[in-house]
């Protein structure tokens, strides 16, 4: 029973004079990490032990190719095609999820690589894997044809999702909370099709890096205690054949010490 102009009419005469405010607001702006940060959860009851790789990452833009760029790398280390999974859960069978969840947000947040393992005593191999498939995204290039495939599934994967009303509105909806016009779809498509694999292996070394990162674990209490995290290979370049070099572990879990002499 509302009638349009007597509504439009009611709205004028009460609202009409308002005027928009000049108040804006002020977020803070996080600091930059100081990593990298190691955090276990002693689980009270029984449960299968979970790995959490996670790294700060950008905030969402469809103009810039950091998230974009990632989120390709996500997918192509670590999807179901990926050679990890492939490895862990099909081949050795010793986790049963490998996951990403790299979150589209307007602030930056983490992008978290998670793995629920079977057994306990396989904790550190999971997440050492996954540090060290991280490392070869930094280091390498990923192939052109991977690339590609990879660009196709998210393409028609998205397409094919969107096969009812409630599935569009919700697509709709993800991207437009983060910028108010569904366009932003096709802007963010064209930054994935626009990603190179150098695109890929320098936004990998920009913030796949260890002051971004925080390595997370839980398992049921009393039976899992965090060991050092491997150290990172040296370079060919950087160790001639004739450096002695002494490793020497540490009692802390993030640090271990190698000491070069000449």
């Amino acid at each position: 029973d509302v009638k349009h102009d007597e509504v439009l009419g009611l709205a004028r005469k009460f609202w009409s004079g308002w005027k928009r405010g000049t108040f804006t607001q002020q977020i803070p702006v996080e600091p930059e990490p100081q990593g990298p940060y190691m955090a276990h959860v002693d689980w009270p009851t029984d449960t299968l032990p979970w790995v959490a790789v996670a790294y700060r990452g950008p905030a969402y833009s469809d103009s810039k190719k950091d998230k974009a760029a990632l989120d390709l790398a996500g997918e192509i280390a670590f999807s179901q095609s990926s050679p990890l999974y492939q490895k862990l859960v099909i081949e050795e069978q010793k986790v049963d999820d490998l996951f990403t969840f790299f979150r589209d947000s307007r602030d930056p947040g983490l992008l978290i690589i998670g793995a629920r393992v079977k057994n306990v005593k396989d904790v550190d191999e999971v997440r050492d894997a996954i540090l060290a498939t991280v490392a070869d995204l930094r280091n390498n290039q990923v192939s052109a044809e991977r690339l590609a495939q990879v660009k196709s599934s998210l393409k028609y994967g998205f397409a094919l999702s969107m096969d009812n009303t409630g599935a569009v509105a919700g697509a709709l909806a993800q991207y437009i909370q983060l910028m108010p016009t569904p366009e932003t779809i096709d802007r963010v498509f064209a930054q994935y099709d626009a990603s190179t694999t150098a695109d890929i292996q320098e936004m990998s070394g920009r913030y796949f890096t260890d002051k971004r990162m925080t390595v997370g674990t839980l398992a049921s209490q009393g039976t899992y205690t965090a060991r050092a995290l491997a150290p990172p290979a040296p370079a060919a370049a950087s160790t001639p054949a004739d450096v002695k070099t002494l490793l020497k572990p540490s009692q802390v879990p993030l640090v271990t010490l190698r000491i070069l002499f000449n």
